[in-house]
């Protein structure tokens, strides 16, 4: 499996689908991805990611891209180790707050990249 990520690190969609996986115990490969040299436009990446964004996970010969679809595949593909509550309510209100870490921490995420996350594994 491998996770395909950008080289800056800047990316908080790449680190939810990151720490997804991370809290799986699934086990993957980071692929970094360098957005700034237009890496992500190449007709390489093109053939693994149709959003042409990171993240994108490649699993088995499947490939996906955008976050919170590549967190509920991992739900369901690896239903072993949940990361969503299973109430619904809960589940949705998880996933609420999933989506505005994603999109209304820029501030944040200027000072800091998550870079801190995604590099330091086991």
């Amino acid at each position: 499996m491998k996770l395909f990520i950008d080289s800056n690190h800047l990316s908080p969609y790449a680190m939810s689908a990151f720490v997804a996986l991370r809290e799986k115990a699934i086990p993957f490969e980071l692929a970094l991805v360098d957005l700034q040299r237009g890496e992500h436009l190449a007709a390489g990446y093109a053939g693994v990611s149709s959003t042409l964004r990171v993240p994108t996970l490649s699993h088995d010969g499947f490939n996906l891209s955008e976050s919170s679809a590549i967190c509920e595949y991992m739900e369901e593909a690896f239903p072993a180790t949940p990361i969503y509550p299973a109430n619904v309510q809960d589940r949705a209100r998880a996933r609420e707050i999933q989506a505005w870490l994603r999109s209304d921490l820029m501030p944040i995420r200027s000072e800091r990249t998550t870079e801190v996350v995604c590099l330091r594994t086991p």
